[in-house]
């Protein structure tokens, strides 16, 4: 495989986002589209009904993660992640004597489902922490639909002429990247198709150089307007596309991620086939619950 050239034009890195090396932790996040965390962390911070799509890797499910051309080697998965976890990370060595490297995450032509990113809103970021005992950089490249994708380097300089987002960069520390939806439009994201495909792609130059990759995300900051920390929960089952309410005792109402009222109910089973797929806020009086409709 030839290396593709790309081209793109460079705006001011003041627009980005500056790069934070402390684990701040999942709490404040919801509604996630995850690439890649380890199950652990998953459990410890119990986001499982707060996941709207996981595309991580599972070969059984034709979410794989493949390498070009034997341009990398699996490296060592030595200390801590980014979150502080014992291992649930990888690393990836570039192979010296080539020219170049790449690796992607691909949903494959056989998987019975496609990439679905309709349900992300400008409220949302994108989440990532690599780090490498190199300057060098590397392209990265996260695809909205199929051929369109963010671009930009990580590490010293620029890959490919690909902005470079890690100003602060340090060596040998987990750095973190996280961008706002409209600085990600900027570096070339669009989601306004599902798709199959590579939907995370990593680019190295020559050899030696390595890269370690962990907690890649989009997620949206947890809108606090609804919260209420004394109360009650509604007890909420979703059947596919029918909602039951089973405790409910006023009228119930249905707020998206935004906080906005998409739906009202004097019943307690009602439909939601109208509603698109995500995250959504059920209340009833004091009482509220959090369910996703898939």
């Amino acid at each position: 495989m030839k290396r593709i050239l790309l081209s793109f034009s460079v705006f001011a890195l003041a627009a980005l986002i500056s790069i934070n090396t402390k684990a701040e932790g999942l709490e404040g996040m919801t509604d996630f589209h995850l690439i890649w965390l380890d199950a652990d962390t998953e459990y410890d911070y119990e986001i499982e009904d707060q996941i709207v799509q996981d595309l991580r890797v599972r070969e059984d499910l034709n979410r794989n993660f493949y390498i070009w051309e034997d341009t990398y080697s699996p490296g060592a998965v030595t200390g801590k992640g980014y979150f502080g976890q014992i291992g649930g990370f990888t690393t990836m060595d570039v192979k010296v004597g080539k020219g170049w490297s790449g690796l992607g995450f691909n949903l494959s032509d056989e998987a019975t489902y496609e990439i679905d990113y309709s349900t992300l809103t400008e409220d949302h970021r994108f989440h990532m922490a690599f780090k490498s005992n190199y300057s060098a950089p590397h392209q990265i490249q996260v695809y909205g639909q199929k051929d369109i994708g963010a671009k930009f380097s990580v590490g010293v300089g620029m890959q490919d002429n690909m902005p470079n987002v890690t100003p602060n960069f340090k060596l040998n520390e987990w750095n973190l990247i996280d961008l706002s939806m409209a600085q990600f439009r900027e570096l070339g994201f669009s989601n306004r198709a599902s798709f199959k495909g590579n939907y995370f792609v990593i680019l190295s130059g020559p050899g030696p150089n390595s890269i370690s990759i962990d907690a890649i995300f989009f997620y949206r900051p947890q809108d606090t307007r609804l919260n209420n920390t004394k109360a009650d929960e509604l007890k909420v089952i979703v059947t596919k596309n029918i909602v039951e309410v089973l405790n409910a005792t006023q009228p119930i109402e249905i707020y998206d991620v935004s906080g906005t009222l998409v739906k009202k109910s004097v019943e307690p089973i009602f439909g939601v086939d109208l509603l698109n797929k995500g995250v959504y806020i059920i209340k009833s009086g004091s009482a509220v619950s959090k369910v996703i409709i898939r």
